[in-house]
């Protein structure tokens, strides 16, 4: 396929490590590495995304690509303490290994330890979210992200942010790792940099990148659209909590600046989370592009706290009808926050329910 410059994981080398691992109770990680231990030769490359944003969603088309071209490709999921390996009942030899570590500097560690370090790091996007291990600042994020890169490997860098670029550039390289930048895009389109940063991993796998027709169904896809409800208009982002990302769909969904409603999901256990979007919610109202916020979940109260914008608290057992009707009788509705959570989930039903009986078939 290509020459590698990196080790490969042979039988053996799989047998030591597993030995070094057998004192220390990690009982998920030998549960995984029983399922990728390669059977015929070696793993070919280790694929890590990392990123606040759409590290999911490349890392499941990277792996949907490689399989129609007859490759074995399995994934794998680092969020908060438990990895997560995609169809754990399948076996056999792994040419690529990917690895979805979100922004998250000590997740990646946690990956490098569990299944060796990446060959290749796809780095998706680098805005401000809570979630980062250093801290909710955009620069922490990137400093966190740049640490994560081991001498040898190459990093593939789709964040199209001059400044973050340059910055990634020279740490990059004095961890005697190398660096390519691809893509060019903006704020009427995010979402357009995912599809930079699969061709760019093709590319550093000496792939040929997706056929035309994929790469533009993609881009279509990642387009923001309000859904029109019988109560308004929504645009439900549960789930991204990178504040650049969020601004970027903002302006999509309002190039002209009209000003929007802002529901935010708060979760105890996500405090950075909840100050990152309570900053970003302030300086949208300074900018009077979000007149008010609606804050569910049990940070509600030291959300509005925090965030300057008007903010109407609802605590964590509100149910989630009453929240996203008062936010749309006052106009176009955002929704952001943490998702899979009890007030997400009543915050997503809620849509859900309204699509269904309005008979718009999905949403953006």
């Amino acid at each position: 396929m290509f020459d590698r410059p990196w080790t490969e994981t042979t039988r053996e080398s799989y047998r030591e490590s597993s030995e070094r691992q057998s004192s220390d109770g990690g009982g998920l990680i030998r549960s995984i590495r029983s399922v990728l231990r390669p059977r015929r030769g070696a793993v070919e490359a280790r694929v890590f995304v990392l990123g606040t944003v759409g590290t999911a969603a490349v890392t499941e088309r990277l792996r949907a690509v490689l399989e129609r071209r007859g490759y074995a490709a399995r994934s794998v999921r680092i969020d908060g303490d438990d990895p997560t390996l995609d169809n754990r009942d399948e076996r056999g030899a792994v040419d690529f290994l990917l690895v979805d570590a979100h922004g998250d500097g000590e997740a990646v560690g946690r990956a490098r330890d569990m299944l060796g370090p990446p060959d290749v790091a796809v780095v998706t996007a680098a805005g401000s979210d809570g979630t980062a291990t250093r801290g909710p600042g955009r620069g922490d994020v990137v400093r966190s992200i740049a640490s994560a890169v081991p001498a040898g490997a190459h990093v593939v860098n789709a964040e199209g942010t001059p400044a973050v670029r340059r910055y990634l550039a020279r740490a990059i390289e004095r961890r005697g790792a190398t660096i390519s930048h691809v893509g060019a895009h903006d704020a009427d389109a995010p979402g357009a940099e995912l599809g930079s940063a699969i061709d760019g991993a093709l590319a550093a796998l000496e792939e040929a990148p997706m056929p035309d027709e994929e790469r533009e169904a993609l881009a279509a896809s990642s387009r923001p659209e309000w859904i029109d409800l019988p109560a308004g208009q929504c645009y439900d982002a549960l789930g991204v909590t990178d504040a650049v990302a969020i601004e970027r769909l903002r302006h999509a969904l309002c190039s002209d600046g009209e000003p929007v409603e802002l529901v935010v999901v708060t979760d105890g256990r996500r405090r950075d989370v909840a100050a990152t979007l309570a900053n970003y919610a302030s300086e949208c109202h300074e900018r009077r592009t979000v007149p008010t916020v609606y804050a569910i979940g049990p940070l509600a109260e030291q959300f509005a706290d925090r965030c300057a914008a008007p903010t109407v608290e609802y605590g964590p057992d509100a149910a989630g009808e009453t929240v996203l009707d008062e936010a749309l009788a006052a106009g176009p509705t955002l929704v952001t926050g943490v998702e899979e959570t009890p007030a997400g989930s009543a915050i997503a039903n809620a849509i859900a329910g309204r699509i269904q009986r309005s008979g718009t078939p999905k949403i953006g």
